[in-house]
């Protein structure tokens, strides 16, 4: 649109009012034609652009459609690219969750084991412990019933101590007067009383002396004949034992002393065998062995004065006469 076909108009109101109406008309004079004014150039402008933009709003109006597809291809690809980003990262996080899964599956599952394992050590323990227990509460049994065996035992033993003791207190009493006994009897026998006084002597009244030594000799009949065992028994009760001959002079004088009569020939001395040797009954061997027949087991030695050369050797279970023996005392 040529701008001589545009057309300006000024409209002037002439009133008699005061001077304010004035001012204020002329104001609204000026707004309205500022007002119009305006809308012209606008018009103006828009019919000149409208004018221009023909032609390329028809060029662009061929490029719409291209840049829809561009716009939808876009889109779908963002799209897309967020599926495929989503997926990704939820495949990762799965993948990466089973790893910390199975990792943690495999932790559980090895303290599993190692708690089944203590467990069944602990079961283990507890039943030793168990058997334990039960073999210390045994024993603690035993050795309770140990100790009242043991307490019984003791207040038995106290009682016997208690009767032992009086019993030692009344044989220590005995043995005193035995021996107040035995001395006066040693007196008597070793210092007899006669017209002159006591005389003393070293071998009691039908005792033999020869040197140190003092000998019984004992000749009972046939009923009183005694074994070799109980011959020395029968010499215990008198103080002493059966004849040692600790010298040749001791030998010749129990060969001296051997008498037979009524037909019983020999005497039992202390002497016999013990293991193939002959030994005396004080325990020493014999020294010289041609003073006796050659040993034998079981047997014991006796003298007799028809056979001068030796003794000779009897079963100790035969029943002779016997010669018994002790020292003599200093006078």
């Amino acid at each position: 649109m040529a701008e001589g076909d545009i057309n300006y108009a000024s409209v002037v109101f002439k009133t008699q009012q005061n001077s304010q109406h004035q001012v204020e008309a002329k104001r609204e004079d000026e707004i309205v034609y500022d007002e119009v004014k305006m809308q012209s150039k606008t018009t103006e402008q828009t019919a000149n652009t409208k004018a221009g933009l023909l032609p390329d709003e028809k060029n662009r109006s061929c490029h719409y459609p291209h840049l829809v597809c561009c716009l939808v291809i876009i889109c779908v690809i963002l799209l897309l690219g967020i599926i495929g980003i989503s997926v990704y990262l939820t495949t990762f996080s799965d993948e990466r969750g089973i790893k910390e899964l199975e990792l943690l599956k495999d932790n559980l599952t090895q303290t599993n084991s190692k708690l089944s394992s203590d467990n069944e050590n602990l079961r283990m323990d507890n039943k030793n412990l168990t058997q334990a227990h039960t073999v210390l509460v045994s024993k603690v049994e035993n050795l309770t019933a140990e100790n009242l065996q043991l307490k019984k035992q003791n207040q038995n033993l106290e009682t016997d101590k208690k009767n032992l003791t009086e019993q030692i207190l009344n044989m220590e009493t005995k043995w005193t007067e035995l021996n107040v006994t035995r001395a006066q009897w040693s007196i008597d026998n070793y210092c007899p009383k006669g017209n002159n006084g006591r005389q003393c002597r070293p071998c009691q009244e039908g005792w033999y002396q020869s040197q140190s030594s003092c000998f019984a000799i004992n000749n009972p009949g046939r009923p009183d004949l005694k074994t070799w065992e109980e011959a020395r028994e029968n010499c215990g009760g008198k103080g002493s034992d059966l004849a040692v001959a600790v010298n040749e002079a001791d030998r010749t004088f129990i060969i001296s002393k051997s008498w037979n009569s009524e037909g019983i020939t020999g005497y039992w001395i202390g002497l016999r065998v013990e293991g193939g040797q002959w030994k005396w009954i004080n325990g020493s061997d014999l020294i010289n062995s041609s003073w006796v027949d050659a040993p034998t087991n079981g047997n014991c030695a006796v003298s007799d004065d028809k056979q001068h050369q030796k003794w000779k050797s009897v079963n100790c279970t035969e029943k002779l006469r016997w010669i018994c023996g002790k020292k003599a005392i200093t006078v």
